[in-house]
C-alpha cells in the first residue's frame, strides 16, 4: 500500500471513530436526560397530589413531607411557581406556609452564597416569597452590593416585596443608581412595592434627585401613595427639560387629583412633546367642573396628534354643555374630528346635532 493511502486511510479511520465516539456520547446524554426528564416527571406528579389536598385544606400541612436532595427541591418549587401562575394569586399565603415548611428558606440563603449570579438570582426570587426572617433580610441586605447589578435588582425586588421594617425606597435604590437596572420595569415595580406609606420619603427623593429616569420613578410611586401633601414638589417637575418628567408629573397631579396646580398643567397645552400633551389631555378630562379644564381641552381638541385629540374630544363628550355643543357647531371640515365626534357621542351617549356638522 503506498504511504498517501495509507495515510488516508488512517484519517478515514480516526474520523469514523471519532463520530462514533460523538454518536455514542449522544446518545448516553440522551438516554441519561430522558431519565432525569421522567424522574421529574414521576416527581411532579407525587407531589401534585401532595400539595392539593393541602391548598384546599383537607390535610394539615404537618402531615406534607420534606423534600430530599436538590433536584427533588428544584422540582417541588418548580410546581409550586406553576401553581402560584395558574391560581393567580389565590393560595398565597398557603404558598408561602409550604415553602416554610418545606424549607426554602434555608434553600434559597444556600444559593445566595454561590458565586454565579444566576443561583444568587433564583435565591432572591425564592426567598421574595418566603415568610418573615430577619436572616433572609439582613442577606438580601447584602445582596445589594453584589457585584452583579441584575443581582442587586432582584434582592432589591425581594425586599420590597417582603418590605421588611425598617427598609426604605433610598436603601434599594441607591445600589442600582448609575447600573442598566434603573431603567427596568423591575425597579417601576420596587418603588410601587414600597411606595404605600412612604410618600414624603418619596418627596424629598424628588426633589434632590438629579436623574431623570429616576425621578419619572419617583414620580409614579408618589401617585401609588396617594399622597396629596406632595403635589408640590410634582408640580415643580413640569418644568423638567425631559418630556418624560413633565408627563410623569402631569399623569401624577391627575392620579393625586390635585386640581391647585391647574395653571401650571394648562401652560404644557402646547408642549412640543405628544406624550406631555396627552398627559395634558387626560388630566383636563379629570378635572370635571374646572373651567380652565374645559379651555385645555378644547383647544386640545384640535391637536395634531389623533391620541391627544380623541382624549380631548372624549373629555368634551364627558363634560357635554355647550363646549361640547360648540365643538360639534364650529367644527372643520375634517373628516378625522367628525369622526371622532360621532364615535365619542355613541360611546358616551352623548347628544350630537349632525345636521349642524359641515358635510365632509
Amino acid at each position: 500500500m503506498a504511504p498517501s493511502l495509507f495515510i488516508l486511510t488512517l484519517v478515514a479511520l480516526a474520523l469514523a471513530g471519532l463520530a462514533v465516539l460523538m454518536w455514542m456520547a449522544l446518545l448516553v446524554y440522551r438516554i441519561l436526560d430522558n431519565r432525569r426528564r421522567d424522574r421529574r416527571e414521576k416527581l411532579s406528579d407525587e407531589w401534585l397530589t401532595l400539595l392539593l389536598p393541602v391548598l384546599e385544606g383537607e390535610v394539615e400541612l404537618s402531615t406534607l413531607p420534606k423534600p430530599r436532595g436538590r433536584e427533588e427541591m428544584e422540582t417541588v418549587l418548580g410546581l409550586l411557581r406553576e401553581l402560584a401562575d395558574r391560581f393567580r394569586g389565590q393560595y398565597r399565603e398557603d404558598l408561602v406556609s409550604i415553602l416554610d415548611h418545606i424549607g426554602a428558606e434555608e434553600y434559597g440563603l444556600r444559593l445566595l452564597g454561590r458565586h454565579r449570579p444566576e443561583p444568587k438570582l433564583r435565591g432572591c426570587a425564592l426567598l421574595a416569597w418566603s415568610g418573615p426572617s430577619s436572616r433572609a433580610d439582613e442577606r438580601l441586605l447584602k445582596m445589594l452590593s453584589d457585584s452583579h447589578h441584575h443581582v442587586r435588582l432582584e434582592a432589591a425586588h425581594a425586599l420590597a416585596r417582603r418590605n421588611p421594617e425598617g427598609i426604605t425606597v433610598e436603601t434599594v435604590i441607591t445600589p442600582l443608581r448609575g447600573t442598566p437596572a434603573l431603567n427596568s420595569d423591575r425597579t417601576r415595580d420596587i418603588v410601587r412595592l414600597l411606595a404605600p406609606g412612604k410618600g414624603h420619603e418619596l418627596g424629598n427623593l424628588l426633589a434632590i434627585s438629579r436623574n431623570s429616569r429616576e425621578r419619572v420613578l419617583l414620580l409614579d410611586g408618589i401617585a401609588k401613595a396617594g399622597d396629596l401633601t406632595q403635589a408640590d414638589v410634582v408640580a415643580w417637575q413640569l418644568a423638567d427639560r425631559d418630556s418624560k418628567v413633565r408627563a410623569g408629573a402631569v399623569s401624577t397631579l391627575e392620579k393625586l387629583s390635585d386640581p391647585h396646580h391647574i395653571q401650571n398643567v394648562a401652560g404644557l397645552v402646547s408642549d412640543p412633546s405628544n406624550k406631555v400633551r396627552l398627559a395634558v389631555a387626560k388630566y383636563a378630562a379629570a378635572m370635571m367642573g374646572e373651567l380652565t379644564a374645559l379651555a385645555m381641552l378644547e383647544q386640545l381638541a384640535s391637536d395634531p396628534d389623533f391620541d391627544v385629540q380623541r382624549t380631548a374630544v372624549y373629555g368634551l363628550a364627558d363634560w357635554g354643555g355647550p363646549s361640547w355643543d360648540n365643538l360639534a357647531r364650529t367644527a372643520p371640515r375634517d373628516s378625522l374630528l367628525l369622526s371622532l365626534l360621532k364615535e365619542a357621542s355613541s360611546v358616551k351617549n352623548r347628544y350630537l346635532d349632525l345636521y349642524e356638522l359641515p358635510t365632509v
